[in-house]
């Protein structure tokens, strides 16, 4: 059972990724496809989360010579995803102010850390 929910829940994970990545700007307008976003998925968050390395030849580089990723290549430029994970989250800031909706998935979110916190409370302490 155990297996199979950790089968499950790498494939929703890696849905959310594939859809996040292709979907909302300013990311999706590096990842045309969510087979691009899969590529990415699979090879760079995967491999950099779970093996300390990137994965298929897929190589981290920064400096503004380089785009944010090049399939071609097999090169993704850390410090421009950081430029758009920041400018994201300045977009979510900015929404959050005034959406009813999005406000309320917040607080359920943490909420839900929260709990989870409180389970392990020598974790959440940081000991």
């Amino acid at each position: 059972m155990a297996n199979g929910a950790s089968i499950s829940n790498t494939g929703v994970a890696n849905s959310y990724s594939r859809s996040f990545l292709a979907r909302p700007p300013p990311f999706s307008g590096w990842f045309l496809t969510e087979d691009n976003a899969e590529v990415f998925y699979k090879n760079i968050r995967c491999g950099l989360v779970h093996e300390a390395q990137t994965k298929n030849g897929w190589v981290v580089r920064s400096g503004a010579s380089y785009p944010l990723i090049d399939f071609d290549t097999k090169i993704v430029n850390s410090d421009a995803v950081g430029d758009a994970i920041n400018e994201y989250l300045d977009e979510y800031r900015q929404t959050l102010k005034n959406d009813q909706a999005l406000q309320e998935a917040f607080v359920r979110k943490f909420d839900n850390l929260y709990h989870h916190a409180s389970l392990a409370p020598e974790f959440a302490a940081g000991g």
